[in-house]
């Protein structure tokens, strides 16, 4: 069983979804156990997008579906979607931190933090929102200009293939 491509195909995928799991919660854990985070499915999503579209990217090639016509279409078209959903909660998430106030990002904070644990909070929350944001962001860009790429580049090859063909 173990020797079908199929199965080893589908167990490469659930890796990878594990994988985005344990870095999301090893990255939100500090936070979900300080207080009830008010942006964890944001941050979940700006994370799973860096570390997925940042895996298309990179193994372009490699990934059967991708391979597909219509699914890079898809794909290319729900990216300005995708980008426009990200931009636009790092747009809310932002102005909050010049208030200086963990009750921006949590519910309830679960206990009595001294002033440098707020302090050392407020910039993680900021680091993980920043550069799981910005980098889920350019990922986007990056998965789209892979795309966009890949339509011409194919057309090369069918065009060197015909003329090896014609001589």
């Amino acid at each position: 069983m173990l020797k079908n491509p199929v199965f080893q195909k589908i167990l490469n995928e659930i890796l990878w979804l594990s994988l985005i799991a344990i870095v999301c919660i090893g990255l939100l854990y500090p936070i979900v156990n300080l207080g009830e985070y008010k942006f964890l499915w944001q941050t979940i999503m700006f994370i799973g997008i860096a570390i997925l579209y940042s895996r298309w990217v990179v193994f372009f090639k490699e990934i059967d579906y991708l391979k597909n016509k219509w699914v890079k279409v898809f794909i290319f078209l729900l990216n300005f979607q995708v980008i426009i959903f990200t931009v636009n909660r790092l747009q809310e998430i932002i102005p909050l931190w010049e208030t200086q106030s963990l009750l921006e990002f949590l519910y309830h904070i679960k206990r009595e933090l001294s002033l440098d644990r707020t302090v050392f909070f407020l910039a993680y929350i900021k680091n993980v929102v920043l550069v799981s944001g910005i980098s889920s962001c350019v990922a986007i860009v990056f998965l789209s200009v892979r795309i966009f790429s890949s339509f011409f580049s194919g057309n090369k090859i069918r065009k060197q293939e015909m003329l090896n063909d014609l001589k």
